[in-house]
């Protein structure tokens, strides 16, 4: 069984939007309060996720799912989420709460 955690931004931070530059294998790094950009990084595409594990804020997932290899088994929920709240997978990556149930369906 396998199982993955996700947690919410770290505050300030309210959304946090990746974009690949393929021109010279980096990634832009765009953080978010509201809708403003408040700072950018760019940083090497091999190294995206680390650095998006650095905004999550570990005290606690808020979601935590177990699958097996082709079906949603369960999902532990540690906080009332809205459906499209931005969270970081233990792995890195962006999702919302919407695209961890639809992956669990």
């Amino acid at each position: 069984m396998m199982s993955c955690s996700y947690f919410l931004i770290k505050e300030p931070f309210t959304s946090i939007k990746t974009r690949d530059l393929p021109e010279d294998n980096t990634s832009e790094i765009s953080l978010y309060i509201g809708d403003k950009v408040v700072g950018q990084i760019v940083v090497l595409q091999i190294d995206q996720y680390d650095v998006l594990r650095m905004f999550f804020n570990d005290k606690r997932p808020v979601m935590v799912t177990y699958a097996k290899p082709h079906r949603g088994l369960g999902l532990y929920k540690y906080a009332d989420l809205e459906p499209e709240q931005q969270l970081i997978s233990e792995y890195g990556d962006l999702v919302t709460v919407r695209e961890v149930l639809e992956r669990l369906e």
